[in-house]
C-alpha cells in the first residue's frame, strides 16, 4: 500500500534502517501554552495538581482522540507519535513507514474521576488488537496496538489488563514505557 507515493513496510525497521529525523522540533506541532481546540485547557506541562498522563496506540490518533477526549475526568488530550526512533518526526515521515513511530493519544486525566483501569476499559473496548498494523481501513505499522505507561503502577495495571481484556486478542498488543518516547505531532486542530 502507499501513501505520499511510499512504498510502505509491513513490519518494524530495523534502527538502521529508519529515517534519523531532525534536530528542529515539527513546526506543525503545538507549543508549550498551546490549549485543547474543544476544551481549552492546557495540551502540555504544567496541568493542575492532581492530574497524570496516559498514552494508547490503536489507529489513527484523531479517532482514538476522541474516544477519550469526551470523558469525565479526561482534563485533555493530544496526538503525537510513540516507539519510534525518527527524531522529531513530521506526518509525512511517519505515514512514509520508515519511523518506528505509533499514532498515539495522550491523556492528560484526573485519577480521583476517571481511574486509569476505566482508561484501559475504553481502550480495549474501542478497537480490535488481533488486526496487526491496522484498524479499519488504516494499515502500516503506526497504527499498532500499544499502552505506553508513565509508571510501575500503571505497568502493573496494563498487564493485568492485558490479561482480562486480551487474552488470544492481545498477541499484537506493545506495552512500552513512554520515555522519552513522546513527540507532539500536529498541534492544535
Amino acid at each position: 500500500m502507499a501513501f505520499f507515493g511510499l512504498q510502505k513496510p509491513k513490519v518494524l525497521l530495523p534502527e538502521e534502517e529508519c529515517n534519523p529525523g531532525r534536530e528542529a522540533p515539527n513546526p506543525a506541532a503545538a507549543g508549550k501554552d498551546a490549549l485543547h481546540f474543544t476544551k481549552g485547557t492546557r495540551l502540555n506541562e504544567p496541568f493542575p495538581a492532581g492530574v497524570e498522563l496516559a498514552m494508547f496506540g490503536f489507529g489513527c490518533f484523531w479517532c482514538s482522540e476522541n474516544v477519550f477526549s469526551e470523558l469525565d475526568g479526561v482534563y485533555s488530550t493530544s496526538v503525537g507519535y510513540a516507539g519510534g526512533v525518527t527524531k522529531n518526526p513530521t506526518y509525512r515521515d511517519v505515514c512514509g513507514g520508515d519511523t518506528n513511530h505509533n499514532e498515539v493519544v495522550r491523556v492528560a486525566f484526573e485519577p480521583a474521576k476517571l481511574p486509569y483501569a476505566e482508561l484501559l476499559r475504553v481502550f480495549w473496548a474501542s478497537h480490535n488488537p488481533c488486526t496487526r498494523n491496522r484498524q479499519g481501513n488504516d494499515r502500516g505499522t503506526q497504527y499498532r496496538s500499544g499502552i505506553y505507561y508513565y509508571s510501575d503502577a500503571q505497568k502493573a495495571a496494563a498487564d493485568a489488563s492485558k490479561a482480562a481484556y486480551g487474552g488470544r486478542r492481545s498477541k499484537s498488543l506493545y506495552l512500552c514505557d513512554t520515555k522519552p518516547v513522546w513527540a507532539d505531532s500536529c498541534g492544535v486542530r
